[in-house]
């Protein structure tokens, strides 16, 4: 049988809430394609009263609410005592929502945005690589510009302890001066069996992919998703605006140029564009993500003094459905702020297997089989597999991809941990160590390589973010037709492609 990957990573994210006593749900009911907060909806703060009128004559009121001012948004949490233990399906939330969009007001569930996806995972996982070679190749020499470095900031996990021990990272790694509630570092990285975590390292080879490919850079790595490589979009939409309300107490020049994102979630299809909004409505327009919505317009607000652009993961579902807030980037409210990334499959040639594609891509670069920093250098890192590898490509693709290869026996498809006789046989298939270097598959790690050639460019035509990312698409970019549509295409300089075999 094959592995349910959305099933054993939704118990795996569960446990990691359960300490928090959050219960999460699947959804839409009975076809899950995204995890969200159980009995959550959040609206406009200044849409609250209308909303509770409404929600109070049709018998649907809440048992809490909580108002936000960082992100304007109003938390309503409705009970649902007759099922406490339900996690595929959340009447009282799609009830309170159709009521909500009917009359015209945003109403969105607290979505779970994940350093993966519909998978609510990675492509794969990562693989140890002994040699000490980067993929792209650390380059030799690098050119000097003499002007101030590109200020590139990473929201994700974090960083490992030890990741100054990788030369490229303790020479770019720039830690926040008053961190707000986050730290740098990754939280527990080991389990009390001295085992990584899944996802521990995430944070640090994005950050060792920016890091080989631009060559005039600073980088500054936020952990947002210390629950499992979670969080709600409410949590991160008020960490986000935290964040942009610290580097505004700097000077300017120290405000992040490029934002690194690779992280996100598909959305129901049918909430916020069933409703009418505009001036007619006497609603502002709304997009997906209410909970992110404050912080994009104060980016917006912000051009007139500091452009800062947002590099973010289309996401590892092989589909054409929107996935957030990658797919801002073609809307008319915030495109020219975006830039949304899918990956290439090892050589360079098509699509990989599980990115997302679509006309809301911007670009694709390569995601597969990049190695990059991922544990302390010279302390051998014990990591047990969690998903077995499948017989066949989840998405329909007749190449050996991640699906396939390299194989792997995992503890979450086997639904229990390993046990010391486990690993008397086939031990390499279930626990490999770490020595510093991972190769590792996702959108997650293209985006960082698009974000580091468009450092490249601020620095070598002394741009903007905004105007950098343009030149990379319209003028340095290349065009080919991925899954049936146009694309725009980019190799960063020392990208080594790699053969693709026939899986049949």
């Amino acid at each position: 049988m094959e592995p349910n990957r959305f099933r054993e990573q939704f118990d795996m994210i569960q446990q990691s809430y359960d300490e928090h006593r959050v219960r999460l749900v699947a959804g839409p009911s009975g076809t899950p394609e995204y995890l969200h907060h159980k009995g959550v909806v959040l609206i406009r703060t200044d849409d609250y009263p209308t909303a509770s009128y409404l929600l109070a004559g049709a018998g649907l009121e809440p048992v809490e609410t909580s108002h936000t001012e960082s992100t304007r948004l109003t938390t309503l949490s409705f009970a649902d005592p007759s099922q406490p233990e339900e996690r595929w399906h959340d009447p009282i939330v799609s009830d309170v929502i159709d009521l909500l969009l009917a009359q015209n007001i945003p109403a969105e569930r607290d979505y779970l945005l994940t350093i993966a996806d519909v998978n609510c995972c990675p492509a794969d996982e990562p693989v140890p690589v002994y040699d000490g070679t980067h993929n792209p190749v650390i380059p030799v020499t690098r050119p000097s510009f003499g002007t101030a470095p590109v200020r590139v900031l990473v929201i994700d996990t974090g960083l490992v302890p030890g990741y100054d021990t990788h030369p490229t990272l303790a020479s770019t790694i720039k830690k926040p001066g008053n961190p707000t509630g986050k730290l740098d570092s990754e939280m527990s990285p080991v389990d009390t069996q001295n085992v990584l975590r899944q996802y521990v390292g995430h944070g640090t080879f994005i950050a060792g992919l920016i890091a080989a490919v631009a060559h005039n850079v600073e980088i500054t790595v936020r952990n947002c998703f210390s629950n499992a490589g979670t969080a709600g979009q409410h949590a991160l939409g008020k960490d986000l605006n935290d964040i942009l309300s610290e580097f505004q107490q700097l000077p300017r020049a120290e405000w992040p140029d490029i934002i690194s994102l690779s992280s996100g979630t598909p959305v129901a299809c049918d909430e916020l564009t069933r409703i009418n909004t505009g001036e007619q409505a006497g609603s502002p327009s709304a997009q997906p993500l209410l909970a992110l919505e404050e912080f994009m317009n104060r980016l917006a607000a912000l051009v007139v003094d500091k452009e800062i652009l947002l590099v973010a993961a289309a996401g590892n579902n092989g589909s054409d459905q929107r996935f957030y807030p990658a797919a801002w980037a073609d809307s008319q409210k915030y495109g020219r702020l975006v830039v949304s990334v899918g990956a290439l499959r090892a050589d360079g040639a098509d699509v990989a297997c599980f990115s997302n594609h679509g006309r809301w891509v911007s670009v694709f670069a390569p995601g597969e089989h990049l190695i990059s920093t991922f544990t302390q250098r010279g302390a051998q890192t014990a990591y047990d597999y969690q998903h077995s590898s499948f017989g066949e490509c989840r998405y329909h693709q007749s190449y050996v991809c991640t699906c396939l290869s390299p194989p792997h026996i995992g503890e979450l498809s086997q639904n229990r941990p390993f046990e010391t006789w486990d690993l008397a046989t086939d031990r390499r298939l279930k626990r490999v160590r770490f020595d510093g270097l991972a190769e590792w598959s996702g959108t997650s790690f293209s985006t960082p390589l698009v974000a580091g050639m468009i450092a490249n460019v601020m620095s070598e035509q002394n741009l903007t973010s905004h105007a950098a990312a343009e030149y990379l698409l319209n003028t340095m970019a290349g065009s080919a037709t991925l899954r049936g549509r146009p694309a725009k295409i980019v190799r960063p300089a020392g990208w080594r492609p790699s053969m693709v075999y026939p899986s049949t």
